[in-house]
């Protein structure tokens, strides 16, 4: 060990011829040191009751919240070859624009009269569906007429045939009353009452009544027999007009289809010749175009052109990890600091943040994206800057419950997520499902 002695030098010393010494000795050193660590601790202890924001701090990137606001794709509708182009980057368009226009590659399209060869052939097929529908009206009146006219003529015949049975019935009792005369004659004649020539004017007599008779009958023969070939007749008739009827109508639906068909056909080409011209989507700004050059063939679906609308509410979107998305909800604040703005965010002293803009979280996804983190928006409580660009870089802090700084460290220390924080209110009042 050591052996040193209790004396003290300086004391022994002349000050006076030591400068150095004398620069460097104070009087009370050791009292104003215990000072400093007094007052440093107390400090420190002061320091741990000052009141500390909990917080959520993420980047995130200027967004719109509209989704038609967002930057449009302009894409091809139908394949084709740029013909020309109506704009160039940085050129502010209004919605219904042309921006470019594709010419037509398709062998079936290519006829610059197409149109109008579809048109003079649809105006042939409604000529021609409205001449069957026409003649199908005709073919019904003319069955109408013929019912009409062989009803007409049936009944005709059918009185006719009556008028000869009773000429028929009348004819049967002359031919009765004929053969009982003539049997008396014969009776008569043969006692000698009658002469000969009055039994031969009988005789021929009753042979008359009796041709009478059977004309009668034959006239009624042929009267039914008249009914039934002017029945069949017309109803033959009939059948042929139904027919040419059913004809008429078929053909009339043929035409209607391939007037159907041709309308069809029509509105597509048209539908086609308005697709060639792109138009923009919104009013906006061209902000960059994909395929510059002329002639070149483009496909479907390809895109030609993105147009950044000018309308649209700005908004933050921030992805926040699954551990802390339970401490997100609607209408909780934030603080945004930009890319670009000067700004010192102090995320457990809000107040004292500067170059920073105050926001509200209004959307948080119920599902986790791909890289297992959760979308929220962000949406301005105070004006944002005007030059601000979609895709900027922001830094977000979600501001939560405020508790004492050394309740904060304790926290942090021990690995404890942030308390959870809901301020009062309607609004932002959850429910336990």
């Amino acid at each position: 060990m050591l052996n040193l002695s209790d004396e003290r030098v300086v004391e022994q010393v002349d000050p006076r011829f030591l400068v150095t010494l004398e620069k460097t000795t104070t009087k009370g050193g050791m009292l104003s040191a215990q000072r400093w660590v007094f007052f440093t601790a107390a400090f420190v202890v002061a320091a741990l009751f000052l009141p500390w924001t909990q917080n959520i701090t993420e980047y995130g990137v200027v967004t719109v919240r509209e989704p038609n606001s967002r930057p449009q794709l302009v894409t091809a509708v139908v394949s084709g070859r740029i013909a020309e182009w109506r704009v160039r980057e940085g050129d502010t368009v209004r919605k219904g624009d042309t921006l470019v226009y594709l010419g037509e590659v398709k062998e079936d399209f290519m006829d610059p009269q197409l149109l109008v060869r579809l048109r003079s052939e649809l105006d042939a097929k409604q000529n021609a569906y409205s001449s069957h529908v026409a003649k199908a009206e005709a073919l019904q009146d003319q069955w109408v007429a013929l019912r009409r006219a062989g009803g007409f003529d049936v009944r005709a015949t059918t009185l006719k045939a009556i008028s000869d049975s009773a000429e028929a019935s009348a004819q049967r009792i002359s031919l009765t009353l004929a053969e009982r005369q003539m049997a008396r004659a014969d009776t008569l004649a043969r006692i000698g009452v009658k002469s000969l020539y009055e039994w031969e004017q009988r005789q021929d007599k009753f042979q008359e009544t009796k041709s009478k008779s059977i004309n009668a009958t034959n006239n009624v023969g042929r009267a039914k027999a008249d009914i039934e070939w002017k029945r069949s007749s017309y109803l033959e008739k009939e059948a042929k007009l139904v027919s040419d009827r059913a004809a008429a109508l078929a053909d009339a639906a043929t035409a209607q289809g391939e007037v159907q068909r041709l309308e069809s056909k029509l509105s597509s080409l048209r539908i086609r010749v308005d697709n060639r011209y792109l138009l923009a989507p919104a009013d906006g700004l061209v902000s960059r175009i994909f395929v510059p050059g002329l002639g070149q063939t483009v496909k479907e679906a390809e895109p030609l052109v993105e147009v950044v609308p000018s309308s649209g509410s700005r908004a933050v979107e921030m992805q926040v990890p699954p551990q802390d998305i339970a401490l997100v909800h609607v209408g909780l604040t934030a603080q945004v600091a930009f890319d670009g703005w000067p700004s010192l965010p102090l995320p457990g002293w809000p107040a004292g943040s500067t170059g920073v803009f105050a926001s509200k979280v209004v959307a948080v996804s119920p599902t986790p994206a791909a890289d297992g983190k959760f979308r929220i928006q962000l949406v301005p409580t105070e004006p944002w800057p005007d030059e601000l660009a979609l895709g900027t870089g922001t830094y977000g802090v979600l501001l939560l419950k405020n508790v004492p700084l050394w309740y904060e460290i304790w926290r942090q220390f021990n690995g404890f997520p942030p308390d959870y924080y809901l301020p009062a209110g309607p609004a932002t009042k959850r429910t336990k499902s």
